[in-house]
């Protein structure tokens, strides 16, 4: 996969959120609100064609006697954006702190996972870009 210019802003934007995830823990626990939830169909479309050369991928767990799983780029992305823009109808609507909670119990629960697989997935592409081409070993 030849990284794009928008495949690194992505990168930086997935690193900055990872970090901003350290701070989102409310004091106190919001409350649940119903949001308007984004269709996946329609979500993963749009990624898909944003990001054309996402695919599939060697994923694993923690436990050592697991199988290799298989992940896929362009899932992890729109699970990212479908549960951040529950956050940020929650930050316009409803208020901050809801927002947070919603904001900290999805990491903790859904989207960490997928940002964290697809930050791998990302960096792994980019460092074999980087081997095939002219700044790679000698």
């Amino acid at each position: 996969m030849q990284s794009s210019e928008v495949e690194q802003e992505l990168v930086r934007l997935l690193d900055r959120l990872a970090l901003a995830s350290h701070d989102a823990a409310p004091d106190e626990s919001g409350r649940d609100a119903d949001t308007p939830r984004r269709e996946y169909p329609e979500v993963r479309a749009t990624v898909a064609q944003r990001f054309p050369s996402f695919g599939l991928y060697r994923s694993g767990g923690t436990d050592l006697d697991e199988e290799s799983l298989v992940g896929d780029a362009i899932d992890d992305l729109s699970d990212i954006l479908i549960d951040l823009s529950e956050v940020a109808w929650l930050w316009n609507n409803v208020g901050e702190l809801e927002a947070r909670w919603q904001f900290h119990f999805g990491f903790v629960r859904h989207w960490g996972s997928h940002l964290r697989s697809l930050q791998w997935y990302l960096h792994e592409a980019v460092r074999a870009d980087e081997a095939d081409g002219p700044t790679g070993p000698p």
